[in-house]
């Protein structure tokens, strides 16, 4: 009966932990649309190989599902990926990402300005110049 209890508590245990990862691996900002965060997630994984060009990325409700969204909010994503040429819909194995690598790295090029620019700008708010961003930066990415 202990061990039949152990198990039990163990699977409990495990199972909420489980939940409790997946509910907490996306918080999405409530002042932003969620459609752009989850572009910015989808580029994401494409920037960093996880969507590999030329290959399917997974479906409206895979991902409606791993991230507990309206598909119609996925589909938006979606939609506007294809006009930024990102993701090709096909008719007949769904949708992939580009092989147009220079459109990849350009919109990665984008994403990384921005991401700069919007921590120069936090930073400037809290008093720190140019040189002193810069040494900051540096001694993060020895002590990384």
């Amino acid at each position: 009966a202990i061990d039949k209890r152990a198990k039990m508590l163990y699977h409990c245990i495990t199972t909420r932990t489980q939940k409790e990862e997946s509910q907490l691996a996306y918080v999405f900002n409530p002042k932003l649309p969620i459609y752009l965060q989850m572009m910015d997630i989808i580029k994401e994984r494409i920037f960093n190989g996880t969507y590999n060009a030329r290959e399917a990325i997974p479906s409206v409700r895979e991902l409606s599902g791993e991230f507990s969204l309206n598909p119609n909010t996925v589909q938006r994503a979606f939609r506007e990926l294809e006009d930024t040429g990102l993701i090709i819909t096909h008719s007949t194995i769904g949708r992939t990402v580009t092989d147009d690598d220079q459109l990849i790295e350009r919109e990665r090029e984008k994403t990384c300005s921005k991401i700069i620019e919007r921590m120069l700008l936090e930073m400037e708010k809290i008093g720190i110049d140019e040189s002193e961003i810069v040494s900051r930066v540096e001694k993060k990415i020895k002590n990384k």
